[in-house]
């Protein structure tokens, strides 16, 4: 065990961490009003979108889905079109992945 010949087998180890940054924990679909997932939604659409033309094909995919999770059990037109503009695009992705 250990890292011959600095720290021996068994030696108990003190660490100091700084923290850095943190990011707020983002809600939970179920804890989010139909108007907190339309327009969370609708956010991460577009930085999907932003994500796409730099060309992060993956980024933009896992905003695209997790836009079109967040609204699949809304009722209504906006978030049927807006579910429906997230997949196409996901597809398209997932198009660009491949090559």
């Amino acid at each position: 065990g250990g890292s011959p010949p600095k720290i021996p087998g068994g030696a108990t180890l003190l660490f100091d961490v700084e923290l850095l940054d943190f990011y707020p924990k983002k809600k939970e679909p179920w804890e989010m009003s139909t108007e907190e997932k339309l327009e969370t939604a609708i956010s991460g659409k577009s930085v999907g979108t932003e994500a796409f033309k730099s060309k992060e094909f993956r980024k933009a995919l896992r905003e695209y889905e997790q836009s079109a999770s967040l609204v699949e059990d809304v009722e209504g037109d906006e978030a049927k079109a807006l579910r429906i503009a997230c997949l196409a695009n996901a597809t398209q992705c997932y198009m660009n992945l491949k090559e």
